[in-house]
């Protein structure tokens, strides 16, 4: 058997549970059911993570940073503030439209979290990391678009992501 490096085996996992949460819900994404679909044995979950937990907190985790990645791939300051901000918001609503169960999936996922108990802090985690990703956009495009953040519009829409 090739040896996998544990990071690739946890990037493996967190799509297998994107997979199996958007084929069967949440519910379904027992350790044992995201192994499966990751084409590993049950161990190398133990190995990669502590819980299904840390788990569901990267999976949450990575999303975001996909979301982010998408919108700043566009940035185009030279088009001007607005365009700007248009195109990193249409990048973000095109991985929507892609995948649409994998947002549902995240929204599910908050549900389940605040209902479980064990689980709330990781809905918590998971609505820091958006604003996190809120504020790392607006931060870059503040600098792309060479906008002062004091006063900026962008901050004045965007008072939760401060």
């Amino acid at each position: 058997m090739v040896r996998i490096p544990a990071e690739e085996r946890r990037r493996q996992l967190v799509a297998a549970a994107f997979r199996v949460m958007a084929a069967d819900g949440v519910g379904a994404a027992t350790t044992r059911a995201i192994a499966a679909e990751a084409g590993m044995p049950l161990s190398s979950f133990h190995y990669c993570f502590r819980s299904k937990n840390e788990l569901l907190g990267e999976l949450a985790e990575q999303m975001v940073a996909r979301e982010v990645r998408a919108a700043a791939d566009v940035l185009t300051p030279e088009d001007g503030l607005e365009v700007t901000i248009r195109g990193a918001l249409r990048a973000y609503w095109q991985l929507v439209e892609e995948a649409p169960g994998e947002h549902q999936v995240l929204y599910e996922l908050t549900q389940v979290a605040l209902r479980t108990p064990g689980l709330e802090d990781l809905a918590q985690r998971q609505y820091a990391r958006y604003q996190a990703g809120c504020r790392e956009m607006i931060e870059r495009i503040g600098v792309a678009c060479e906008v002062e953040s004091s006063g900026c519009c962008l901050w004045t829409y965007w008072p939760g992501c401060w």
